[in-house]
């Protein structure tokens, strides 16, 4: 493809030039004529970066090197951000494998927050029982199977734990990578790398 530059600076101008004379440029379709080959050039390159920004990023033809300001960089944060709550909510609703106490593993629905509220309701309603002293007293669960679980509270909240634990892991690894995000330093010489190199899609343990 190919891009246009300005000659004194090579600040990228344009990824949609098409020609370049003395006349002016081509520019989507329509004539330039304040961009001569006088002050511009026109020239090949393999693709251009997703973070370029024509008037802020630079091509240097002689060494086929992008550079970009610091704060397009930053300015990417908060789209990585958004990458990173979406794949972990890609990760968090996905059913769950358990022991149930008849020794039968089971799938415990969890594909949206309608199933967490349905889990959440049963689990308040074997709190309550607990609370009133009557863990023993069974609560009414419906696993994946179609069936119909009959649970003493006590084990059905060890249950509803074990689905719990797994999710916010999930939660967790989130944070992490949002705080590292959050901790990275402008003024770092490797800030611009740490950046273009972090992968919210990865270093999720649940892959």
């Amino acid at each position: 493809m190919k891009i246009l530059l300005k000659k004194s600076s090579n600040i990228f101008v344009s990824a949609q030039a098409s020609k370049l004379d003395t006349d002016g440029a081509i520019i989507s379709g329509m004539r330039a004529p304040s961009v001569t080959s006088q002050t511009h050039q026109l020239i090949d390159v393999e693709s251009v970066p997703q973070i370029a920004k024509p008037g802020q990023s630079s091509y240097d033809p002689s060494t086929e090197q992008w550079t970009h300001p610091v704060e397009l960089y930053t300015a990417l944060i908060p789209e990585l951000k958004e990458k990173i709550d979406a794949q972990r909510d890609l990760l968090l609703y996905v059913d769950v494998d358990l022991e149930f106490p008849d020794g039968v593993v089971r799938t415990v629905q969890y594909r949206n927050e309608k199933d967490h509220r349905a889990l959440s309701s049963v689990v308040l309603a074997a709190m309550a029982n607990s609370i009133a002293n009557d863990p023993t007293a069974k609560v009414k669960f419906r696993t994946k199977d179609d069936h119909t679980n009959l649970v003493e509270s006590s084990d059905f909240i060890s249950i509803a734990m074990g689905v719990m634990l797994e999710k916010e892991g999930l939660y967790q690894i989130a944070w992490d990578k949002k705080d590292y995000l959050d901790a990275l330093d402008p003024e770092d010489e490797d800030y611009a790398t740490d950046i273009a190199n972090f992968d919210p899609l990865s270093g999720w343990s649940e892959e």
